[in-house]
């Protein structure tokens, strides 16, 4: 699994600006994650599909306050490291900035 352990990076976008935290972890065998953003309610999200290549991880989530439409979220982790977005329907592309392990 790629990518396992507490990062923290920063995201600008028309509806939040500031840091978020994801929490990776394994869920007997399965990935596993907790998203805080400060401030807000994070709603229901399901992973529809994850895949690995390399350093990389894409996966395709699903949130019930965009129906029908699918989250592609995009990560490359580099040891300490990580950059990525997540092209998300009405929000556009929103760039992970500055990602690192905490």
């Amino acid at each position: 699994m790629i990518g396992l352990g507490k990062w923290e990076f920063s995201v600008k976008s028309m509806f939040y600006s500031g840091k978020v935290r994801l929490d990776i972890f394994d869920d007997g065998g399965n990935y596993g994650y907790k998203l805080i953003i400060p401030g807000m309610k994070i709603p229901k999200i399901d992973v529809i599909s994850i895949k690995e290549e390399g350093n990389t991880v894409e996966a395709i989530l699903q949130a019930p306050v965009l129906p029908g439409k699918d989250v592609l979220v995009h990560a490359e982790f580099d040891g300490d490291n990580v950059e990525g977005y997540a092209k998300v329907p009405v929000f556009g592309k929103i760039k992970m900035i500055d990602g690192h392990r905490v």
